[in-house]
Formats: structure tokens, C-alpha cells, sequence
């Protein structure tokens, strides 16, 4: 499937797509559904983790409403995966710059379930005390048949949201501090995957931020989201 940005309001000035990375079926059928079943036999079943605008952990559903399966680098059977990914950060960010990077992917790969209700607000994938260059690895994994909702928004600068349409297995790297977010999922369930990247002189002054990769924003100064009148 082509990789599409749609706009809930079709605004005048529409997204920088320049600043997406595509790839259609980076993953295969049999690794999405690989990857699906780990994270069924090893999900954590309590509210995920966010980290809100000042740098506190919270658990709660308000932002973010889904269970995770984190698997680490260096240590898992899909450090072929982790390897591929690692190249196309890499090429991503030659894409985007113009410039080569010397990278890591932070800690591995975490896989998200969302079921029926499943959500994660406006947010971006750093907080403030995150410094250098971050990339945002997304994939989704299971065929959009299988579920409804769910929908993945990008913010665009006038404040109205765009939607990326894609399929399971492909690939989207955008830039970390983007603000996106995924949908109430209304029926069946939806699976992903996500990983980030940094440069080698990227610094955190508390590591454990990585694991969350996620800041939040409060819903007034969010994106306007016309189709989703509670801000979920």
C-alpha cells in the first residue's frame, strides 16, 4: 500500500512530508506476527509508563492506555531485525540531513498492544533533558482488517493533525520530537513497534527516560483533532 498522509481537515498548508521516512513491508507477515505473539506470551499488563512535561514518571490511562513488550538489544532472536532497522535510521537521517551519523538504537525494541478503548495522546518521543539527535522507528503489525480505530496522527503546524495511512509491516521514521498520537482503538486489537535512535553525542541526564520515550502534552495545547472531541 502507498504510504499516504491524510488531513481530518484537509488545512492549506499540509505536512513536511520531507521530514517522514517510508518503507513499504520492512517487516514481513511472519515477523509481524512473531513479533505479536511475544508480546502476547510477555506483555506487561499495567498502564504503560509516559513522562509528562516536566520530567515526572506517571503511569497512568489518561495519555496512554496500552500494554508492552520491550525486547532489548543485544539480547533477543529479532537482533536481525534491530540490525535492519539500525541501517535505515541511518539512512533516514542521511535523507533528511544530507549529512551521515553514527548511531545507536536506545535499549532495543518495545512492542505496544492496544485493545479495545487502547489510546496514546498528543506526545513526543523525548522529554528536555534528552539531548542530541533522535529518530522515531513505527510500525505497525497488524492488518488494518483486524481492527478498527486506532487511526496514527501527525500535528501539523497550524495546529490540525494529518493521518498516516499504512499498512502492517511498514516502516515510518520521523523525528523524535514530532507530536503524534494513536487513536482509541473500537474494535479488535491493534499491535506495533517502536524503537529510537540516537547519535552518538546524544546525552540523558536520567537513562531510565529512554525506556518511556514518551513526553506528553496537556490537551489544551494540543493539536486540534476535529473527529476526536475528548482529546484521546
Amino acid at each position: 500500500m502507498q504510504n499516504e498522509l491524510q488531513s481530518t481537515e484537509q488545512p492549506s498548508n499540509p505536512i513536511d512530508r520531507s521530514a517522514i521516512f517510508f518503507q513499504e513491508s520492512f517487516l514481513s507477515q511472519s515477523e509481524c506476527q512473531e513479533l505479536i505473539t511475544r508480546h502476547q506470551l510477555n506483555s506487561s499488563t499495567t498502564p504503560s509508563a509516559v513522562i509528562d512535561s516536566l520530567g515526572k514518571v506517571l503511569v497512568t490511562q489518561k495519555y496512554r492506555d496500552s500494554r508492552e513488550h520491550f525486547e532489548r538489544d543485544g539480547a533477543t532472536e529479532f537482533q536481525h531485525i534491530i540490525d535492519r532497522l539500525h541501517l535505515r535510521f541511518k539512512q533516514a537521517w542521511l535523507t533528511r540531513s544530507g549529512a551521515e551519523a553514527d548511531g545507536k538504537i536506545v535499549g532495543g525494541l518495545t512492542v505496544l498492544g492496544y485493545d479495545r478503548g487502547g489510546h496514546f495522546n498528543w506526545h513526543r518521543d523525548s522529554s528536555k533533558s534528552m539531548r542530541g539527535r533522535f529518530l522515531t522507528a513505527a510500525i505497525l503489525l497488524t492488518p488494518t482488517s483486524q481492527f478498527k480505530g486506532g487511526e496514527f496522527l501527525f500535528a501539523r503546524l497550524n495546529q490540525k493533525s494529518a493521518q498516516a495511512v499504512i499498512e502492517a509491516g511498514d516502516l515510518l521514521i520521523f523525528p523524535s520530537e514530532a507530536m503524534h498520537k494513536v487513536r482509541p482503538v473500537t474494535e479488535g486489537k491493534r499491535f506495533s513497534m517502536v524503537a529510537l535512535w540516537s547519535d552518538l553525542q546524544a546525552q540523558c541526564e536520567n537513562p531510565t527516560e529512554l525506556r518511556y520515550h514518551a513526553e506528553c502534552e496537556e490537551p489544551l495545547s494540543s493539536p486540534t483533532d476535529p473527529d476526536d472531541p475528548d482529546g484521546v
